[in-house]
């Protein structure tokens, strides 16, 4: 008499966890982090950051040649500015007037700036608040010298770690878009100024190594939510240069909303994060750059990781150093309102 065997059971379909490499995608596959596989041939971040740049520099030139009908009149301060600059640009007599071409190229690019800030006002105005839920939730989850607020090992999380942990590197993929973003219209003559370049390549580099590896979330997330500062002060940038009494009033308010916020998310908020950080690299720096990541696909290498630290470091004194700027300028003292009259309205505005 023949056995009759059962028939092989099917097998059940198991989620895979761990660093795999997988291709381009918007969404990682089940049980896998964000961020760049290959070498940035595979992942999320290289297509996600690149559709925002794309998307958002096509908005900037459609806003632009909307904006091509605005008769821009200057204010008397940016006029002013504008002369100092291009007297010390040429060479000439500090007494000579600003010659009507320069101040036709100026009304462009007030233009320029203005598209822009009709793209970032919007972009951090709703990104911005979700960014900051986002750093309180990581905050009420994890304490400040937990192993995953520097590290994106996956075999130290569960799935609503992962999931945290991803949508902390999707923000990141964000915010590496609009860094990108503002290098192309950088190069397409929409900003200038050396310091303004320096600043988008520094932000460039630290973004891409960062989300790439998808470590340091927690000071991640509080570094971009110091662009809720960033609505305020492209709307100032843009109404103070342009006379017109409702511009002259906007500029005034969005002065000391800027203000206020940078020092509640910039020096506050950033302070906390990196405070949190500069303690663990000094009492449990295995936590922050553990030596088995030099075996791990995810792991960031060392000397990267040192070069975040450093770049976060110098990024925070750069605050402190705006900061007092911006005091000074609101709070001016008596007798430089006396000898220059609006203290610090052609000033330099700091790029942030």
């Amino acid at each position: 008499m023949s056995v009759v065997l059962p028939p092989p059971a099917t097998p059940v379909p198991t989620i895979i966890r761990g660093e795999e490499n997988y291709p381009w995608s918007f969404y990682p596959p089940d049980g896998q982090t964000r961020g760049c596989r290959d070498s940035c041939m595979g992942g999320t971040m290289v297509p996600t950051a690149l559709v925002t740049a794309l998307t958002l520099t096509v908005l900037a030139h459609i806003i632009h040649r909307l904006l091509a009908p605005w008769k821009v009149q200057l204010a008397a301060d940016s006029v002013e500015k504008v002369r100092r600059d291009y007297v010390k640009e040429k060479g000439i007599d500090a007494g000579a007037n600003l010659p009507r071409h320069q101040q036709e190229e100026e009304k462009a690019f007030v233009k320029c700036q203005a598209a822009l800030a009709m793209i970032g006002v919007p972009f951090w105005a709703v990104l911005g608040p979700v960014v900051l839920c986002m750093a309180i939730e990581f905050e009420m989850r994890y304490s400040h010298n937990n192993p995953l607020s520097f590290q994106g090992d996956i075999d130290l999380m569960d799935s609503e770690d992962l999931k945290i942990h991803n949508q902390g590197t999707f923000i990141g993929e964000l915010f590496l878009g609009y860094i990108v973003f503002q290098c192309i219209v950088f190069w397409q003559g929409f900003d200038k100024g050396m310091s303004t370049a320096v600043h988008h390549m520094i932000f460039l580099v630290l973004a891409w190594i960062q989300v790439s590896y998808g470590v340091f979330t927690r000071i991640g997330l509080w570094a971009i939510t110091m662009e809720l500062s960033t609505p305020p002060l492209l709307i100032w940038m843009v109404a103070r240069t342009v006379d017109s009494e409702n511009m002259k009033c906007l500029s005034h308010y969005s002065s000391y909303v800027f203000a206020t916020l940078f020092f509640i998310v910039r020096i506050i908020g950033f302070g906390y994060a990196f405070c949190c950080l500069f303690e663990a690299c000094i009492f449990a720096w295995d936590d922050v750059l553990p030596a088995h990541y030099k075996s791990k696909t995810g792991g960031i290498p060392g000397d990267l990781g040192v070069l975040l630290i450093a770049l976060y470091m110098g990024g925070y004194v750069i605050q402190l150093f705006w900061a007092q700027k911006i005091m000074a300028k609101c709070c001016p003292k008596k007798k430089e309102v006396e000898e220059e009259g609006d203290y610090g309205a052609a000033e330099e505005t700091p790029e942030v």
